[in-house]
């Protein structure tokens, strides 16, 4: 006589199993299913640790030690947190009677820092957990390792250049850094006669004023002032000077007056 066993749920099936019965006998079969297994978690991470729930309540376990004499059944897997790295998904598996059941957590371990400006071709230096990376604004820096990041913008003509900035890159996500440029400054003009006028040439054209009010939202650039004649008044000659961004660069026009 040959017995087979049928499966019962995620058991382990009994191999079958053959006896020759005699005259007046009792031949006995015995059906010892498995009911349990393993559950092998892996990780990219070292140390990486997890939360297994399943039949039997839930496990707490690290990432290369396998966990046996589970009950079969469905089990679900939570990786949990590690430092920057992105986190890996749950995932869902059946274990059954006698088997190995494997579970991947492939934390995500860099990520992508993205700087903007407002300069067209400004450049920076990153500094990080790979060390010093030199970029230019609009151009992403990919596969990099997560943790804290610092841009310093490079000077840029006369413009005012950006502060410092500090940023955490977690893993699988982009970074964004916005390098925004001072590019106008104030220009404040002064006279030891009241009410003097003023022409004032620069990279915005030709803008005309009066002593004592300042004008802003100039572009950064080279700026000569003319001061107009006033009575008798001896003139003052021109002068040029450079006006950087959020600056305010102030003239003096002393008139020599008559006497």
């Amino acid at each position: 006589y040959t017995v087979t066993w049928s499966a019962v749920g995620n058991n382990g099936t009994p191999s079958n199993q053959t006896q020759t019965l005699t005259a007046g006998a009792t031949l006995t079969f015995n059906g010892a299913y498995v009911t349990t297994g393993t559950v092998s978690a892996t990780s990219n991470i070292s140390g990486a640790t997890f939360s297994l729930s399943g039949p039997g309540g839930t496990t707490n376990g690290v990432a290369g030690t396998p966990i046996a004499n589970l009950p079969v059944g469905s089990y679900t897997i939570t990786w949990n947190a590690n430092g920057n790295n992105g986190t890996p998904s749950q995932e869902t598996k059946i274990l059954t009677g006698g088997a190995t059941l494997s579970f991947a957590g492939n934390y995500v371990t860099t990520g992508t820092v993205s700087p903007t400006s407002n300069i067209s071709g400004a450049t920076f230096s990153l500094s990080g957990p790979g060390g010093i990376t030199n970029g230019t604004a609009g151009t992403p820096i990919g596969n990099l390792p997560v943790g804290s990041y610092t841009i310093t913008w490079n000077a840029n003509g006369n413009n005012g250049t950006p502060a410092q900035q500090a940023q955490t890159l977690t893993g699988g996500a982009t970074l964004s850094f916005a390098g925004n440029y001072v590019t106008t400054g104030t220009i404040s003009p002064t006279s030891n006669i009241s009410g003097a006028t003023f022409s004032l040439s620069g990279p915005g054209g030709v803008t005309n004023g009066t002593a004592g009010t300042p004008i802003g939202n100039l572009p950064v650039g080279s700026y000569t002032i003319t001061w107009n004649a006033n009575g008798n008044n001896g003139t003052p000659a021109q002068q040029t000077q450079t006006l950087t961004g959020g600056a305010t660069l102030s003239f003096a026009g002393k008139d020599r007056k008559s006497t």
